[in-house]
This record gives C-alpha cells, structure tokens and sequence, in this order.
C-alpha cells in the first residue's frame, strides 16, 4: 500500500475494532490493457477486487471512490468511525466533490 489510515471503528452493536483503509500503487494490467488499483478496508472487506481504470489516475481515483463508499455504507448502517477520538470527517479525506451526489470537483 502507498498509503494507509488506521481508524477506530464502532459497530452497530457498540463493539470497537480497528479499521484500515489502504491504496495500493496503480499498475498496468498487461493481459487487459487497463489499469488496476488496490484497495483494502480492513476488517470490513477482506478482499476487494482492484479498481479499474483507463490510466492510473482514474484507477486511483476509484480506488478512494470506493473506499468512500464502503466507508459511508458502514455508517449508514449504524456504525461509527473515529479518528483520535473524535468523529472522522469524510471532507478532509476525500474532498467535497466526493461527497454523495456531487457530479463535479468544485472550481477554483
């Protein structure tokens, strides 16, 4: 993994574990002439297939898309993620135009 988090999570049953998402480096699938990367949220997901895309930057991005979203499904579910202590802010992480139903990064 290129970078790593490591979160507290807080299941809907009160019960704690330590949660962590990782990003892998883009790589070029030869055999499919595409471009993959890992991703991993631990425990959550054991094994998730590597997301696809037609150059490395789209495959990063959907790589962190992805561990968005099954980040936000957790908590939609009743579970919690803190950070220090404190309750994780998505923004900082992901940015704004990440956000649910945002069709585009914000301009500048």
């Amino acid at each position: 993994m290129i970078a790593s988090l490591e979160l507290e999570a807080i299941a809907p049953d009160g019960r704690r574990f330590p949660l962590t998402i990782g990003v892998g480096t883009p790589y070029l699938d030869d055999e499919l002439m595409t471009w993959r990367c890992p991703v991993e949220v631990r425990p959550l997901h054991q094994k998730l297939i590597d997301q696809t895309g037609s150059d490395s930057l789209q495959a990063l991005c959907l790589a962190m898309r992805l561990s968005k979203t099954l980040l936000e499904d957790f908590v939609a579910r009743g579970g919690k993620l803190l950070m220090d202590g404190e309750v994780f802010r998505f923004e900082p992480y992901f940015g704004a135009w990440m956000e649910t139903g945002a069709s585009a990064p914000p301009k500048v």
